[in-house]
């Protein structure tokens, strides 16, 4: 479930891999139950409480979230969405292609199965998955990872302590070893209206950042 925060009021909807542990210290949240959740969760306070979660460039995102996976012994759900595989550019591609891998079931994460008559519609990657899945048509806030300091200080009208996000599980170089140009290019095809909304390049901060508005991204 999301957190909650009351000097100012806000929600935080910790979306996976987008620090979200380190900013529940420096803020100091009150959990409400769990870790991750969207906060439609606590509909009940949506009108007296900002929306507010991180984001982070989907590259940075997809390469950590794989490396969490593979560190946490899941490697079952790697080879669920690499169809047979657990090497990066497999899982990508299922990440990357979420209408080929969960037109009549559910994949591991969580990700919600098509539902009705007709083609799933097109929902770009998993990365832009989450957010809808968490935010859906709420009106939120997105804070730019890369510039989590100034977007929080903005908010908060007031300096967060100096403590800088950390991503304990890979790194700029690794990434920039592990993304060949054509898994550079393959996120950039399926997560593409979100990438633009951001501004985001290859590792990079978002141009429209700190702090983003939530677009309500129509689906098709």
């Amino acid at each position: 479930m999301p957190y909650l925060h009351h000097d100012p009021p806000f929600i935080f909807g910790h979306v996976p891999k987008t620090g979200g542990t380190w900013l529940k210290t420096a803020v100091e949240l009150d959990k409400v139950h769990g870790m991750h959740g969207p906060p439609r969760q606590l509909s009940y306070q949506l009108h007296s409480h900002r929306v507010v979660a991180q984001i982070r460039d989907p590259w940075s995102w997809y390469g950590s979230l794989y490396l969490h996976l593979l560190a946490m012994g899941r490697e079952s759900s790697l080879v669920w969405w690499g169809d047979g595989s657990s090497e990066f550019a497999d899982v990508l591609y299922g990440w990357t292609h979420l209408e080929e891998r969960c037109q009549d079931r559910m994949g591991p994460l969580g990700v919600y199965e098509h539902e009705g008559p007709g083609e799933p519609p097109r929902v770009g990657g998993l990365w832009t998955w989450f957010y809808r899945s968490f935010l859906g048509e709420i009106d939120a806030t997105l804070v730019d990872l890369a510039q989590a300091p100034q977007g929080w200080t903005t908010l908060l009208d007031g300096p967060l302590p100096d403590t800088e996000p950390a991503n304990v599980r890979g790194s700029a170089d690794y990434y920039r070893a592990t993304y060949t140009d054509d898994l550079r290019a393959m996120v950039a095809a399926a997560d593409d209206a979100l990438i633009a909304h951001c501004g985001y390049t290859f590792l990079g901060s978002a141009a429209a950042g700190p702090t983003i508005h939530w677009p309500q991204l129509a689906e098709g």
